[in-house]
C-alpha cells in the first residue's frame, strides 16, 4: 500500500475557440491541496500530448509525483494517456468512459480494470502501473464514500469555474 500522502496530479481540459486550457491540482493523498499547474496548449494531434507533458514538467512537484490522473474528456482533445506516461515517466490513470478503451487496451503497457466508488463500479484504464498499484492510488486519492479521486474533483471544480469565468467576458 503506498502511504496515504502520496502526491497525485489530476489533470482537466477544455477547449477554447483556439486554445487548449489544461489545468491540473496536485494533491497529498486525498487530504491537502499542494499545488497548480496550468497552461494553454496550441498544438493538434500527438504534439498535443507532448505539449500537456511540457507543462506537467513545469510543476514544482513533477519529481515526487507518483501517478496522472486524466479527466474523462482527456481522450476527447487528443491527450493519448499512453504517451503521456512514456513521456512523463509517470503511471497514468483515467476513467474509461468516454476514451477509446479499445485502442488502448491492445498496447502492451495498459490495464483496464473496475474500482469501486460510493457503492459503484467505475471502469479504467491505467498505462505505466499494474491493477494492484492503480487501485492502491485510487484508494488514498478517494474520500470514503466518495465518487471520484479528490484531485479530480478540485480540478473539475477549478476548471468549471475558469470556463464560467472566460464564457461570461465574452
Amino acid at each position: 500500500m503506498p502511504k496515504r500522502e502520496i502526491r497525485i496530479l489530476a489533470l482537466n481540459l477544455a477547449q477554447t475557440k483556439y486554445k487548449l486550457i489544461v489545468v491540473g491540482v496536485v494533491f497529498r493523498g486525498n487530504r491537502w491541496l499542494d499545488g497548480i499547474v496550468s497552461g494553454l496548449v496550441e498544438a493538434k494531434g500527438q504534439e498535443r500530448t507532448q505539449e500537456i507533458a511540457r507543462i506537467v514538467r513545469r510543476s514544482r512537484q513533477f519529481t515526487q509525483l507518483h501517478a496522472i490522473m486524466l479527466a474523462e474528456n482527456a481522450a476527447d482533445f487528443d491527450c493519448h494517456p499512453t504517451q503521456l506516461a512514456k513521456s512523463l515517466s509517470v503511471p497514468v490513470i483515467m476513467p474509461s468512459v468516454q476514451c477509446s478503451e479499445s485502442s488502448l487496451i491492445q498496447e502492451q503497457s495498459t490495464v483496464s480494470f473496475n474500482f469501486r466508488l460510493a457503492g459503484e463500479d467505475v471502469s479504467f484504464v491505467a498505462t505505466g502501473i499494474g491493477v494492484e498499484e492503480a487501485k492502491e492510488v485510487l484508494a488514498v486519492s478517494t474520500k470514503p464514500g466518495s465518487r471520484k479521486p479528490e484531485a479530480t474533483r478540485v480540478a473539475e471544480l477549478l476548471m468549471r469555474e475558469l470556463k464560467f469565468t472566460l464564457n461570461s467576458e465574452d
